[in-house]
């Protein structure tokens, strides 16, 4: 259950943007869902956002995005993906 993939729910471009933003190198995967099978799964076809999804496939974190909201910050997803691992070594 560690953490794998971001999954954007947005177009394939949109991963560059996150890249250029964060300025370091991602030690998970980051994944575009352009053709929706991952929004669906989740539920997400009404908006756009972020996922954090671990190897189970069992979402551990979601951001929606609406028009005025800007994307987490590389830290917000780091906390995210640490606190995942914290909690799924306690069980």
């Amino acid at each position: 259950g560690v953490p794998v993939a971001l999954v954007v729910s947005d177009r394939v471009g949109a991963l560059a943007n996150f890249m250029v933003r964060w300025l370091l190198p991602v030690t998970f995967s980051l994944m575009a869902d352009p053709d929706k099978a991952v929004q669906t799964d989740f539920r997400m076809l009404e908006t756009t956002g972020l996922l954090l999804i671990d190897h189970g496939h069992v979402l551990r974190y979601k951001w929606l995005n609406s028009g005025d909201t800007l994307w987490p910050s590389l830290n917000d997803v780091l906390n995210a993906a640490a606190d995942s691992i914290r909690s799924r070594s306690l069980l």
